[in-house]
């Protein structure tokens, strides 16, 4: 007999993103630092798979056996878009540094070409889950579990327009928190990060 689902699965918006910068094997450090990302405005990604293969034995001009192996999803590519410009966002995804003066961020130097080397973190997607009737029942939360960033491409500028962040990322199964490429479950409420 099938287990229920407990919510209705009615999905909307992107609320929040949290990153947690992780140690170089993918472990969670002793004192996790996590990052709230308020103003994310969508998590977009793409499924990136080893592709299968197919083998057909023939005999004469009958087919007599088939071997088939299946795609298999290997890891994701992620773009988040935030709609601010958020230095320490952009640190942790994409490396680099943020300029700071009098105690403040006011900047950001992407990583120069001898920097090769990204700090993975975990991220956490968040939106909320709705009943029929557009009462809000939790949130979903989406855990995509090792992730290196890309440096960011700097932000589009055009007339009457806003800018937007666009940060890009790699995504992989973690072995060391036994996490697949990413997965989804339902949540009573936003983090502290996202409050």
């Amino acid at each position: 007999m099938a287990v229920p689902q407990t919510r209705t699965g009615y999905i909307h918006g992107c609320r929040g993103l949290v990153l947690t910068p992780l140690l170089a094997t993918g472990g969670m450090p002793v004192t996790p630092v996590r990052f709230g990302i308020r103003t994310a405005q969508s998590v977009d990604g793409t499924p990136v798979y080893e592709a299968g293969d197919r083998s057909a034995l023939w005999g004469g001009d009958a087919l007599l056996a088939v071997r088939i192996r299946n795609p298999v999803i290997i890891g994701l590519d992620l773009t988040f878009r935030n709609a601010r410009m958020d230095a320490r966002a952009v640190e942790i995804v994409g490396g680099g540094t943020r300029i700071e003066a009098g105690g403040a961020t006011i900047g950001y130097n992407a990583p120069l070409m001898t920097a090769v080397a990204r700090t993975p973190f975990l991220a956490e997607a968040f939106a909320e889950n709705f009943l029929g009737q557009g009462v809000t029942h939790g949130f979903l939360r989406i855990t995509f579990p090792f992730c290196i960033g890309r440096a960011p491409k700097p932000p589009v500028m055009t007339d009457n327009e806003w800018a937007v962040a666009e940060l890009e990322v790699s995504v992989q199964e973690n072995p060391v928190l036994a996490i697949p490429v990413y997965r989804w479950e339902f949540v009573d409420t936003l983090p502290a990060e996202l409050v």
